[in-house]
This record gives C-alpha cells, structure tokens and sequence, in this order.
C-alpha cells in the first residue's frame, strides 16, 4: 500500500475521532497520474453524467453540508470543444472535509490530488467509463466565483467561446498532448479572460 494512502486511512481515523480534519496537502500530488490531452466536439452526454454524479454527491455529503453543486470548465458550455472530463465545483457550508466524508468519496472511485488552503480548494479525480475533476470549496468562495465566472461568461460571449475553442485545437495541432503543455500553452487568454469574467461578473 503506498504511504499517502496509508496517511490518509490514518487521518480518516482520526477524523472520526475528532469530527474534522483536512487532507494533508502532499497525499496525491505526488500520485497525479500523467494525462494525455484529447479534444472532443462538444456532446451533450457531459451534461447528463454531471447531473447524475452530482446526485450521488449529494446523497453522500449531505443536503446540510452542500449549498450547490454545478457543472463548469469546457464541457458545461454549450457548442464548446473540450476534454471529456466532467469539472463538477461543491459549494460546502464551511470548508473542511471530515474523516467519514474523504471515506465516502474514496469509496466512490475519487482520488484526492491537491488539498489547497491558498484557493481553499480540494481536488479530486475520478477516472474509468467517465472521468470526472471534482473541485470542492466553501459556496461563495473566490475559488467558487472564478469557476461559475467564467462559465457563465463564455455561455454569454461567443466570440470569446470561439477563441478559447481556436485555442485549444491549436494545442493539439501543435502536439501539445501533454496537460502540463496544453495548459501552459492557453495560459496566456486563460489568464485574460479569467480577468474579463470577474469584472463581468462583479458588474452584471
């Protein structure tokens, strides 16, 4: 059994010794798996696996934890090309995770692979017959904001959904397979336009 699993099983005990706790921040990023970026016409299949893990979240965490949970990133978005990865945002009451809730979603096929208080943002990945990016936050926050900002600013803004499409297949032509590449190659806009969606936003 590797060591952050180990960790993990530890401080889900002590979890459910105490009520709360938050993953250390080391657990699986050093077991992120290496991913090869493949992009996809836009299907409407991302949408119905959002609401159905989405059920199942809310089943598991509890209506008295989570406030909402939404759909963002590329495959929430209408006509827009994207990774067949499904990025699900929780909007918590507050932000921790307590030892009987990281049991739950380990249960459920979710590895944990970043644990960030800067962002306050857990980071989760399930992988297999779909793949899922699940971010988990306290509703409201920037981190919250961000991710709904730029959804819904794309959904509005077309000739900036475009681009971001051109983008992205630029990418892929220019053999950016790797996602430390094709992230690094969009972060210039991607910078940009997560700038223009808070103002958007914070004006609508």
């Amino acid at each position: 059994m590797k060591i952050q699993y180990i960790i993990l099983l530890l401080f889900i005990l002590i979890g459910h010794a105490n009520g709360k706790i938050t993953p250390p921040s080391f657990l699986n990023t050093l077991n992120e798996p290496m991913e090869y970026v493949k992009v996809f016409p836009y299907n409407h299949c991302w949408g119905i696996i959002f609401l159905n893990e989405a059920e199942i979240l809310k089943l598991v965490l509890g209506k008295k934890r989570v406030i909402r949970i939404e759909h963002f990133g590329s495959t929430s978005i209408p006509g827009m090309s994207a990774k067949p990865i499904v990025d699900i945002i929780i909007g918590l009451n507050k932000f921790y995770l307590d030892g009987n809730e990281i049991e739950k979603l380990l249960n459920l096929g979710y590895n944990f692979i970043e644990n960030s208080h800067y962002c306050q943002r857990f980071y989760l990945q399930k992988r297999g017959d779909i793949s899922i990016n699940l971010s988990i936050t306290k509703y409201k926050s920037e981190t919250w904001k961000d991710c709904l900002s730029v959804r819904d600013y794309l959904k509005t803004h077309p000739v900036s959904m475009r681009k971001y499409a051109t983008i992205k297949n630029e990418a892929i032509e220019k053999g950016f397979y790797s996602i430390d590449k094709y992230s690094a190659y969009k972060q210039f806009f991607f910078k940009h336009l997560v700038k223009n969606a808070r103002d958007w936003w914070c004006n609508d």
